[in-house]
């Protein structure tokens, strides 16, 4: 992920916030990825350009709500 994104991750998914003793802080809300990608969606195969499917690039988001 973009630095920027991981940043945001690592100050607001921190133990007791997100996770963890205390962390109840995100329980029962809604998590919805929104992006754009700059290519035509061909390039989104395993056979274009960029190799994975454009939800195969959110794997770690989906993973990280499932987390907290």
């Amino acid at each position: 992920m973009p630095d920027i994104l991981k940043h945001w991750f690592d100050v607001v998914f921190t133990y007791g916030f997100a996770y963890g003793h205390g962390g109840n802080k995100l329980k029962g809300k809604n998590f919805m990825a929104s992006f754009t990608i700059g290519g035509p969606q061909e390039n989104y195969t395993t056979l274009g350009k960029n190799h994975f499917r454009v939800y195969e690039y959110c794997k770690n988001l989906e993973q990280t709500a499932y987390f907290a």
